[in-house]
């Protein structure tokens, strides 16, 4: 049986719902919560709690193939998630680990999050279950989150020079990624879903701006203007400082690696971003 953790969040709901598609049976759901409103008819809905080892264990039971979507903790506790999953996995018999790791997962990166995923990449190797990490590519959707701010002020207004860009692709694709490849007991080692180019930051602006019919120019300011901007937002001093240092590995080209291995698992190619912008402030990105 199948199943994974996280299914109710950005990412995990597309996963459950690209596997309901491809016609998985049974499955077993993991959220914090034990309540998943959009799981399949078939599907087992199991409270998943890492800091309960046990309960974890428990939850797993049953299990061959789990997909751990990481959790986006901070560093320390984010490392002692994954590695608390990754042991209760094991003990509980399952065979192998698809993990949701990111394009940029390098232990010297200044985007605190890469940490965490060389981190757990290396505890899975450690362990010796079978495992396939999964590192994914820059989302496209954020431009879509960003549009209608950036199309009320005229500006988009980020921490990187507009030349800087990534391979883009957004989670609809990465979560049909994610369900083929949980339900493809052979894969093995890594594969890095991406899009088809790098897309600069000027040229995501263009497509907002096409897409909004209004006039948005790309406006770089300062890491320390950004961070003050964040906070004034609202976000936590942790988040905040992550995704600053985000647009700094971004900068360093960390995300910009343009791979094959979506085509060859799913036989198309990702969608680009002007059209995923297009179709996303239609209403549609499906």
């Amino acid at each position: 049986m199948i199943g994974l953790t996280g299914a109710n969040g950005e990412l995990g709901r597309r996963i459950v719902e690209a596997l309901a598609d491809a016609g998985a049976g049974e499955m077993v759901l993991g959220t914090r919560s034990g309540v998943c409103a959009h799981a399949p008819e078939a599907a087992e809905v199991r409270a998943v709690d890492f800091s309960d080892p046990a309960g974890t264990r428990r939850a797993f039971e049953g299990i061959g193939e789990l997909l751990l979507i990481s959790t986006g903790a901070d560093v320390e506790e984010g490392i002692r998630q994954h590695r608390v999953a990754i042991d209760a996995a094991v003990d509980a018999g399952v065979r192998r680990i698809v993990y949701t790791s990111f394009i940029d997962c390098a232990a010297d990166s200044p985007f605190p999050t890469a940490h965490v995923h060389a981190a757990t990449e290396a505890y899975l190797a450690e362990t010796g279950i079978a495992h396939l990490n999964l590192r994914d590519g820059q989302y496209m959707d954020r431009f879509v989150e960003f549009a209608p701010g950036a199309a009320a002020a005229g500006e988009l207004v980020l921490p990187i020079a507009p030349e800087a860009g990534a391979s883009f692709i957004c989670r609809d694709d990465l979560a049909a990624f994610a369900a083929r490849a949980l339900l493809s007991p052979s894969l093995l080692g890594t594969l890095t879903p991406t899009g088809t180019r790098v897309v600069s930051y000027a040229e995501a602006t263009a497509a907002m701006a096409a897409a909004t019919g209004s006039e948005i120019r790309f406006v770089e300011c300062e890491a320390d203007e950004y961070h003050r901007l964040l906070l004034s937002d609202g976000w936590s001093a942790w988040k905040a400082d992550s995704y600053t240092r985000f647009f700094e590995a971004v900068g360093q080209g960390r995300t910009s690696a343009v791979t094959g291995d979506f085509a060859a698992l799913m036989g198309r190619e990702p969608r680009g971003l002007e059209e995923f912008v297009a179709a996303g402030l239609r209403g549609s990105t499906r």
